[in-house]
C-alpha cells in the first residue's frame, strides 16, 4: 500500500506515503502525482514532498491506472476513472482547490479493468472533441464523448478486454482476451459549436 518516490540518479527512496493497495500504475502530470487504490480511491500526491492534495472515494473497487492530461494554459489537471461498478468517471483538479470535482459519470454495462486511453485531434482544444476509450468485462470496448461521457462507440470483440487500449499516430490499438488484436483507425474529430 506504500507509493514510493525514487529519482533515478540517486536510487534512493526520496518519499514514501502510506496509501490503501494498489494493482494500477500511478500517472504523473506537472507536478502532480495521481494514484488510485484498489478500494476506489483517487489521490493526488505533490511529486516532490509526497504531502496529499486532494482524496476523493469513488465507490467502487479501482483495479486500472487513471488517465490524466493537462490543457495548455488552463489551470487545472483533468483525469478520467474506471470503477469495477462499470463507471467511467470524469474529474478535475484545479491547481489552487485541495479537492476534486466530478465532470461527467457513465455507467457501462460490465465491470472494468482497462485502464482507459484518451485520443483527440488537438487536447488543447477542447471544440476539437475527443474521445474516451475503455474496455469492458463484457467484451465491448466503448468510445465515449471526452466532453459529456456520451457514448459514441460500440465495439464488440467477442471476450473481455482488460488490458488498456493504446493511441498512437493516429491509430487505436486493442487487445481482447480472446486472443484478437486489431487496430483501428481514429477518425478525424470534427469540432462542435
Amino acid at each position: 500500500g506504500n507509493l514510493y518516490a525514487i529519482p533515478v540518479t540517486t536510487g534512493s527512496v526520496a518519499w514514501s506515503k502510506a496509501l490503501s493497495p494498489t494493482r494500477a500504475s500511478p500517472v504523473v502530470i506537472g507536478s502532480n502525482v495521481y494514484n488510485l487504490s484498489i478500494n476506489g480511491t483517487l489521490t493526488c500526491l505533490n511529486k516532490t514532498t509526497g504531502a496529499i492534495k486532494a482524496s476523493v472515494t469513488l465507490g467502487a473497487a479501482g483495479f486500472s491506472s487513471p488517465a490524466a492530461f493537462r490543457r495548455t494554459g488552463v489551470g487545472n489537471d483533468t483525469i478520467i476513472t474506471c470503477g469495477q461498478n462499470g463507471m467511467v468517471q470524469e474529474w478535475i483538479l484545479p491547481d489552487a482547490a485541495s479537492n476534486f470535482t466530478q465532470l461527467w459519470q457513465r455507467k457501462l454495462p460490465d465491470a472494468i479493468y482497462s485502464s482507459p486511453a484518451v485520443a483527440s485531434s488537438d487536447i488543447n482544444n477542447i471544440s476539437a472533441g475527443g474521445v474516451v476509450y475503455v474496455g469492458c468485462d463484457n467484451g465491448n470496448l466503448y468510445g465515449l464523448d471526452l466532453s459529456t461521457g456520451v457514448t459514441l462507440t460500440t465495439t464488440n470483440f467477442g471476450k473481455t478486454i482488460k488490458v488498456a487500449p493504446a493511441v498512437a499516430e493516429g491509430n487505436l490499438l486493442v487487445s481482447s482476451g480472446a486472443g484478437i488484436f486489431k487496430a483501428y483507425y481514429v477518425p478525424t474529430f470534427t469540432p462542435t459549436f
